[in-house]
């Protein structure tokens, strides 16, 4: 049914199967971003893995994600003008749009395989270029497709044309293969077996270059006849260049190169914090990068200078824990940062720089334990100060569990644990030589600790002694939880959970229907629960793991650790900086019968209250009016939607524009702090329709 609707549907914005997984951090999103476009000064259009589309107006003040109904990746996009562009998606699926990214149209191509970039020359006439040397053209927008030689089976992984008759495809094994009739014939050469060429830009007719990996730079002067090499560090790996004019240009990748005398030199650039995937450019001075892990960039000197959108991208968080909806902290494994918020995770801070954070733990807002490594600090005022509680030089600590005034640390094959707060701690050494990945007291007496080898100890008197449990698996062992004495859960490689109802005597091996390494496991109560892991896994169960359904995250970066506050309200971190939340417990929800909105529909905004930014969704029903466009169509009904203050004066207008039916999600975010706290009004007109909600920063 699901297949059929987005068939069916093919001009609405947003699909019926949407996730409550959202991004906290970074901002607007985490996947990799492969393909940028500058519309104009003010609108820009970027887009990426599983399924992204973020779309600005204000020059990425604020980014709207566009629900576009996939979650494949899309990896080239181009539009021939404001109006009208393109989305190559994965196995032959594009996706078009006439009036400038508001809504898309499926189209297929007719030959499936896997296609890597999209180029068209006017209106009408296009290209894509993909796997086994597939260059395909349409001469009708898109609507059909003819299959034409490129002299090569080697995969092509982009296409480029100077003018309408003369192009390029580039590709593997060095391969160049070029165009001179509007690409009804191609001629192919190679320049270098081992090279994967990415990138190619051309200044004018004679004067082109291409990059490759490993880290090389290609010139032709003759239209690209001849090609000779001018850069090569193999220790690199270059994806994207572009020049301003004949003199100046810049490559784009794990490294970034400028030259200034028509690529005789190369010398390292100023930017070297990011991995740009594409740039693009409205003029000699303002431009656009994306790349890896979401990161958006923007330049006002010609690519000299970039400025990212603000997040803390790099981090790898391994841990996270709230004391409430509002309050709650992660731990970067990498960097040894400690991030706080207070408003729910709209905004964080960081309070301390050390070494690897294992583990994080809050009784209440002030009162608190971090795990660095050899160290456990204390902190009595919200983490503001943290001092050290314990130290152990020869320790590598790595899990902590806390109950009342008794805490609880492993460290390879070695237990730490305290009665009072840590004041003074025993350490133990236990019998199975073991080493341990993750250990959970359920009271005081009650504890497991699980390792490497599907080892499973359980205590039950405080961690004075431990008895061997008896696993059925050799498997690593990732992540112990129990609900309380009885029901307990582990996670571990291969998809692996495994259950118990009667305190560990004997454990289960549940079905879970994944077989990516499970990282976390968390339960509110014997039935529900949660496990995460690589690949943005996420598992959900309400009936004691009896049956486990995966949830969509909207992501691919790996997962390490999972927490809620209640039965809706939770948080997944994990790589590149990764932060998701939900407040629905991560239900997806399928509306399976209803493939158009049959009313006007404004929701409340989410997060409520916000700091610095917020979503407001609403839905436009199927029109049996609308107002006629120069070309016939419909085009919709013209919606606005604006904020106020309490004093009713507009404080900006978010939409203003002719929509077509579908539901559609608005980001508003305050930048450097432009609005005081308090509450505001954002309302919604359209036809004889008109609604306002309340919001609160």
């Amino acid at each position: 049914m699901l297949k059929k609707l987005f068939i069916i549907c093919t001009f609405i914005l947003t699909t019926n199967l949407y996730s409550q997984w959202y991004w906290q951090n970074p901002l607007p999103q985490g996947n990799d971003l492969n393909d940028v476009h500058m519309l104009n000064s003010n609108t820009i259009i970027a887009i990426g893995d599983f399924g992204t589309v973020l779309k600005t107006t204000n020059d990425g003040v604020t980014w709207n994600r566009i629900n576009m109904g996939t979650d494949i990746d899309f990896q080239s996009m181009h539009f021939v003008n404001e109006r009208i562009g393109y989305i190559m998606g994965g196995q032959g699926i594009i996706f078009k749009t006439v009036d400038g990214g508001e809504t898309w149209q499926t189209l297929y191509v007719n030959i499936s395989t896997s296609y890597h970039s999209i180029y068209f020359v006017n209106e009408n006439s296009g290209f894509v270029c993909g796997y086994f040397g597939h260059i395909l053209k349409t001469t009708d927008g898109g609507l059909t497709w003819e299959k034409k030689s490129s002299k090569t089976v080697n995969t092509l992984t982009n296409i480029y044309f100077i003018n309408e008759d003369v192009g390029f495809a580039i590709g593997k094994e060095g391969t160049i293969t070029k165009t001179t009739d509007g690409g009804e014939n191609w001629k192919g050469i190679t320049i270098g077996l081992d090279i994967e060429l990415k990138s190619i830009y051309f200044v004018n007719d004679s004067t082109g270059w291409v990059v490759g990996n490993p880290g090389k730079i290609f010139n032709t002067t003759d239209g690209g006849t001849i090609w000779n090499q001018r850069y090569s560090n193999s220790g690199i790996n270059l994806s994207f260049i572009w020049f301003i004019d004949e003199d100046n240009g810049s490559v784009f990748g794990s490294r970034n190169l400028i030259t200034s005398d028509g690529g005789i030199t190369w010398s390292p650039g100023n930017y070297v914090d990011n991995y740009f995937l594409s740039i693009s450019f409205v003029d000699s001075l303002n431009g656009w990068g994306v790349g890896k892990n979401g990161r958006m960039s923007k330049t006002l000197d010609g690519g000299v200078t970039w400025t990212d959108l603000p997040n803390i991208n790099y981090s790898q968080f391994r841990i996270v824990c709230f004391v409430n909806k509002d309050v709650g902290f992660v731990g970067d494994f990498n960097r040894g940062r400690v991030f706080k918020t207070t408003n729910g995770g709209s905004t964080w801070t960081r309070i301390l720089n050390s070494t690897s954070v294992w583990n994080i733990y809050f009784k209440d807002e002030e009162n608190g334990y971090v795990l660095v490594n050899n160290n456990v600090l204390k902190t009595s005022d919200g983490g503001t100060t943290l001092d050290t509680l314990y130290f152990d030089r020869y320790a590598y600590f790595s899990s902590a569990t806390y109950v009342e005034n008794c805490i609880w640390i492993i460290g390879g094959d070695k237990i730490y644990r305290s009665t009072d707060d840590g004041l003074s701690w025993i350490k133990d050494t236990v019998k199975v030589k073991m080493y341990q990945t993750s250990i959970f007291f359920v009271n005081k007496q009650t504890g497991w600790s699980v390792g490497t080898k599907g080892d499973v100890m359980k205590s039950v008197d405080g961690g004075n002694t431990w008895i061997s449990q008896i696993s059925g698996t050799q498997k690593i062992l990732r992540s112990v939880h129990f609900s309380d004495e009885n029901n307990g859960w582990i996670c571990g490689d291969s998809g692996m959970i495994l259950h118990t109802s009667n305190g560990g005597e004997k454990w289960e091996m549940q079905i879970t229907g994944v077989t990516s390494i499970l990282t976390s496991i968390y339960f509110k109560n014997s039935q529900q629960g949660w496990a995460a892991g690589l690949y943005g896994t996420m598992l959900m169960t309400t009936n004691g793991g009896g049956e486990w359904k995966k949830q969509k995250t909207q992501t691919t970066n790996d997962l390490y650790k999972i927490f809620f506050v209640d039965n809706n309200t939770g948080w997944a971190v994990g790589d590149y900086g990764t932060i998701l939340k939900t407040t629905n417990g991560g239900v997806t929800f399928v509306e399976e019968e209803k493939e158009l909105p049959t009313e006007f529909v404004l929701y409340q905004n989410y997060p409520n209250p916000f700091n610095p930014s917020t979503t407001i969704e609403y839905t436009i029903p199927t029109l049996t009016f609308g107002v006629p466009s120069r070309e016939g169509n419909t085009r919709g009904v013209l919606v606005t939607l604006k904020v106020y203050d309490v004093l009713g004066r507009e404080v900006t207008t978010l939409v203003n524009k002719y929509q077509q039916p579908g539901k559609y999600s608005v980001g508003f975010r305050m930048q450097n702090g432009e609005l005081s706290s308090g509450v505001y009004f954002y309302r919604l007109t359209a036809d004889n329709y008109s609604e306002t909600r309340k919001m609160v920063i």
